[in-house]
């Protein structure tokens, strides 16, 4: 039977230890469990297997912090209902493991709690920011102040910050065009809250689309599942029939439309109404659902987001950095096209 090595008496076990079992330098202990680091995959297996014989395990942090850096990478999300965001976490936290970086992630829920969110970033002394669109121009000056490199994900500021984003305008476009050839004549968009950058530029990009070719009702909810209902109701006020095509800004919105149409209004999807969206991630492409949709192309937003992150802190490639990604059509079911 395998004994293991704890805290006791003798003190914790150290990568000196497993040196000293395989008569190497400590420095190569450490590169092997370094990501990236130069050394060959066969002495590195021989080390994880010592270490995993005496029980070592290394303190990642605090050797980051050793040398000036925490290796995490704080994600600052909205609190609500969307399905990006599990995109986006799984793909950012695999591309920066293999950089060898941790995500901390920082929830907001109302927007009194913003200012919250942002001090307990300063507390757990994060490397870097990748934050959404929920950040004022005020609270982004912030982290220059602090100089902590920030890069926005699908918001672009009239501050010198790197940022990621789909180009909404241009995939909004597409997709109302895709709905006038087909015949629809009146478009119903239930777009996000006031103010909302994402929400501004898929009504941009509708506008230009419409041209005096149809109609455009626009409405303005939150993110939210149970919203749609109202916004559906909102779409019909003053005895208005229902547009012939629901564009709603995000799946989520999309999801609860479609359901309550098929189900409280007794309505046929896409036979009755053709509902799309700006999304088609998660839930949206099952079954039930499988909403017709402008997809964001993830992998190579979350790469280019990573890839700026990591350049914030390289002082020789830190300058500001703006990337834009066309959306990718996903035909679905929900849609007469």
């Amino acid at each position: 039977m395998t004994t293991r090595r704890t805290k006791g008496a003798a003190g914790a076990v150290t990568s000196r230890d497993v040196a000293r079992a395989l008569n190497i330098s400590q420095s190569t202990v450490s590169r092997a469990f370094t990501p990236g680091a130069s050394i060959s995959a066969a002495l590195r297996e021989q080390i994880f297997e010592a270490a995993e014989k005496i029980g070592y395990r290394p303190n990642l942090l605090a050797r980051g912090l050793i040398a000036g850096r925490s290796n995490l990478i704080g994600v600052v999300l909205q609190r609500q209902t969307n399905l990006l965001y599990p995109e986006l976490l799984y793909e950012l936290s695999g591309r920066l493991a293999e950089r060898g970086y941790q995500v901390i992630l920082f929830p907001i829920g109302e927007k009194a709690s913003v200012r919250d969110s942002i001090d307990r970033i300063w507390a757990y002394r994060v490397d870097a920011v990748l934050a959404t669109g929920i950040l004022s121009e005020e609270e982004a000056a912030t982290f220059e102040e602090h100089g902590l490199p920030l890069v926005m994900f699908n918001r672009i500021l009239d501050l010198p910050v790197s940022s990621i984003s789909c180009d909404f305008a241009a995939g909004a476009r597409d997709l109302a065009n895709r709905l006038i050839k087909a015949g629809h004549t009146e478009i119903g968009l239930i777009s996000g809250p006031e103010g909302s950058f994402v929400g501004a530029e898929v009504e941009r990009g509708t506008l230009s689309a419409i041209k005096g070719k149809a109609k455009l009702r626009v409405v303005h909810f939150d993110y939210r599942y149970e919203s749609a209902p109202a916004a559906i109701a909102a779409l019909q006020e003053g005895g208005k029939p229902l547009p012939e095509a629901l564009f709603c800004v995000n799946d989520t919105v999309a999801a609860g439309c479609l359901d309550h149409l098929r189900e409280k209004m007794g309505l046929s999807v896409p036979d009755d109404i053709s509902v799309v969206t700006f999304g088609g991630y998660g839930p949206a492409r099952w079954g039930s659902y499988r909403l017709t949709a402008m997809q964001q192309p993830m992998a190579q937003m979350t790469g280019a987001a990573v890839d700026l992150l990591l350049a914030q802190l390289d002082e020789s490639n830190g300058g500001v950095e703006r990337r834009s990604f066309l959306p990718q059509f996903v035909e679905g079911g929900t849609a007469r096209l």
